[in-house]
């Protein structure tokens, strides 16, 4: 297996890198949506990368990993490995996706002008009106908001494995992303802080449980390219699993080894790790991926999760 780039690959992070030193910069659009990220993407021929005859999903996967770690929050994994695929839904228009079945708030809900919702069997898109959706309250650094209003009984209609499939890959590279922003944010401070005279990276203990999420990163990087490169369900909901727990592992890790300064908003650790805390639950978080995947390993597995589910309802009833 060839892990490095090709020549292709390689000018495409190169632009991107151009793209992020030169034309994001390190002011916040004041649009929530950031759709200034999206068009700037869109008019240099990258947006729309996984659909070229010399790239592929991997690629978009990759994009939404450089942005993702320029501490962005422009959906572009949803648009760049989804919406690009949608011939009927606008590639540079706000877009906001939900579970059918989901409950709790949408990622940009308040701004969409279109509504994925993923049922059983079937996803639908629906024109919706952002000014009658209800933003959130949260600490969640994402723009939130109930489920929007929709108008009529959708404009288009698509097997529910293929958006699912395609919302855990996005999903999945923009907690890489994340993850990578996150670590680097992470270590910077570490490496710096003197305790007792000497840097707290200098303490084996604190190397050892840097090294674990260091390692955790690289295998959900790895898991989550070999998931774009087969675009198959088991892989895109294997590894998105395995981006949800590695999501709040370091939620939890970070601010354990920040100490108490890592909670303020000066240092702005909060920008990575309630991010990544929202990203481990999106489209259902790692139970719902994990029993995606267990349906398409292994046949017995769906008569076991209706068990599962049988039982919690009796618990709760």
């Amino acid at each position: 297996m060839d892990l490095d780039f090709d020549e292709v690959q390689s000018s495409l992070i190169a632009r991107l890198e151009d793209f992020v030193a030169n034309r994001l910069g390190d002011d916040k659009p004041d649009d929530p949506y950031e759709l200034t990220v999206i068009k700037g993407l869109f008019d240099e021929g990258m947006l729309l990368v996984g659909t070229d005859r010399q790239h592929g999903l991997l690629e978009a996967a990759l994009l939404t990993e450089k942005i993702a770690r320029a501490n962005r929050l422009a959906p572009v994994g949803l648009h760049s490995c989804l919406v690009a695929f949608l011939p009927e839904v606008s590639p540079i228009s706000p877009v906001a996706i939900c579970l059918e079945r989901g409950r709790g708030p949408i990622r940009n809900a308040a701004e969409a002008e279109t509504l994925i919702v993923v049922g059983p069997e079937f996803a639908k898109a629906y024109d919706c009106a952002p000014d009658q959706a209800r933003r959130v309250a949260a600490n969640y650094v994402y723009p939130l908001g109930c489920r929007p209003e929709v108008r009529g009984d959708g404009f288009d209609e698509w097997s529910a494995g293929f958006v699912r499939r395609r919302w855990q890959i996005a999903i999945g590279a923009e907690i890489v992303g994340a993850l990578d922003g996150g670590m680097d944010h992470l270590v910077g401070y570490l490496s710096n802080r003197i305790q007792f005279g000497a840097k707290l990276t200098d303490k084996q203990a604190i190397r050892h449980r840097l090294a674990e999420l260091a390692v955790n990163a690289e295998m959900t990087r790895c898991l989550v390219r070999e998931a774009a490169w087969q675009d198959t369900s088991d892989k895109a909901a294997t590894a998105c699993c395995f981006a949800a727990k590695a999501a709040h592992t370091f939620c939890l890790e970070a601010h354990q080894l920040a100490g108490a300064r890592g909670f303020s908003q000066e240092f702005g650790l909060y920008r990575w790790t309630l991010r990544l805390e929202f990203l481990s639950r999106e489209a259902g978080g790692a139970r719902l991926h994990g029993d995606v995947a267990a349906t398409a390993l292994w046949k017995p597995a769906k008569r076991a999760i209706e068990l599962r589910e049988n039982l919690r309802e009796l618990k709760y009833s």
